[in-house]
């Protein structure tokens, strides 16, 4: 992040949330972005996320109940 001039405010678990709450905006799918973040279920996925606008993907009411 220092090569690239990203202020060091900003911590590595802020780009990690940014990706995951803007791939499940734009659509991916829950179980995808589960693997990619080494969540051990798409239920943990979704309950890290279900304060943003992200919950709008597909396949987070069947998770969640």
């Amino acid at each position: 992040m220092k090569e690239v001039g990203l202020p060091k405010e900003l911590k590595f678990h802020c780009l990690r949330h940014s990706f995951a709450t803007h791939v499940l905006q734009k659509g991916a799918d829950i179980y995808g972005v589960s693997k990619i973040m080494g969540h051990s279920t798409p239920v943990v996925t979704a309950e890290f996320y279900d304060h943003s606008t992200a919950l709008n993907y597909r396949g987070v009411t069947d998770l969640l109940g």
